[in-house]
């Protein structure tokens, strides 16, 4: 096979792929509306019963569960309040890919303490 045919062939694949991937959620989307509005009539059952946590014998358990996202409002707010009172276990470690990459194109080098990685990946895309 040529890279023709088989770039052919990848753009059909991809293409099928995602033919099923839509019949899949088309088909699964039932279902997630009837779980998703049962798990509001747990959460309104359990507020009325005052628990966290419902057993059914020899079926399951359901209980209540809660996860925390943080976003950034106002970063020099944040940042004078982490830089007054050393409270940097707030932030993560991380940089802006963009501004590093700029920096080394003006610098001629990597700021100090980063590392670049560049990964090479193929992409195909349908003409």
């Amino acid at each position: 096979m040529t890279l023709k045919d088989l770039i052919q062939k990848y753009v059909e694949l991809r293409y099928q792929k995602s033919v099923v991937v839509d019949r899949h959620k088309e088909e699964i989307s039932p279902f997630n509306d009837v779980l998703a509005r049962l798990e509001s009539v747990f959460m309104v059952e359990m507020d009325k019963a005052e628990v966290d946590s419902v057993s059914a014998r020899g079926l399951g358990t359901i209980y209540r569960s809660t996860r925390a996202t943080a976003t950034v409002a106002d970063f020099k707010a944040l940042q004078a309040h982490v830089i007054e009172h050393d409270a940097w276990e707030l932030l993560q470690a991380r940089v802006s890919v963009p501004a590093v990459e700029a920096y080394l194109e003006d610098v001629g080098e990597q700021p100090p303490g980063v590392t670049i990685t560049r990964i090479m990946k193929i992409n195909v895309r349908k003409e």
